[in-house]
Order: C-alpha cells, then structure tokens, then sequence
C-alpha cells in the first residue's frame, strides 16, 4: 500500500466531535484512524461497516405527520 495522503472534510458539531473523540481515546484511536478503518472495511468487504437503514414510504408519512 502506498503512502497517498488524501484529505477530505466532513461538518458535525463541536459537542458530538468531542464526545466521539472522547470514546475513541479511550481505545488508543484517533479519529482519523476510525475514518480509515471504516473506509478499509468497505473497499475489502464492498459493503457498509454499518447498518443503513432506509425508511420506507410509510416511516416518511408518519414523519411528516408529526
């Protein structure tokens, strides 16, 4: 594997950022290393790291109700 840095950017809050930093301290990780390891698992495994739920037509109108 070579040694090509790309760099990309992402918005979130700084409460969230600090409370997702926080977690991944406490397992000797930084967040760019969590970046890296999500985007390793889906090139190998060509799919999500996660679960990504899509709601249905249904899930939407009861959302818009509310």
């Amino acid at each position: 594997m070579s040694g090509i840095k790309i760099s990309n950017s992402a918005s979130i809050d700084q409460q969230t950022w600090d409370a997702v930093e926080a977690v991944l301290k406490s397992h000797a990780f930084t967040i760019s290393d969590a970046f890296r390891l999500m985007l390793m698992h889906t090139a190998i495994n060509k799919e999500s790291p996660f679960d990504c739920i899509i709601p249905g037509p249904k899930t939407i109108a009861v959302k818009i109700m509310h």
